[in-house]
């Protein structure tokens, strides 16, 4: 059960190209079960210390991973 989906509906989104982004934020987050939240697509893990970071350091990349060929503003 993932945020309101089941394991066979996530796997189904998958199938019809849902591109998952895993965040950490902290330094007690481990990367290998963020690789797993993104389907064990490393290119799609982002990880922070703080909240702070969050927003200044992972956003554009974030943008730019969501919408590669369209201007997301």
């Amino acid at each position: 059960y993932l945020r309101g989906l089941t394991v066979e509906e996530f796997s189904s989104s998958q199938a019809k190209g849902v591109k998952v982004i895993a965040v950490g934020v902290g330094d007690r987050i481990l990367k290998e079960e963020l690789k797993k939240i993104a389907m064990g697509k490393e290119e799609n893990v982002f990880q922070v210390s703080d909240f702070d970071k969050l927003s200044k350091e992972l956003l554009q990349p974030i943008i730019d991973l969501s919408c590669p060929t369209v201007q997301c503003e």
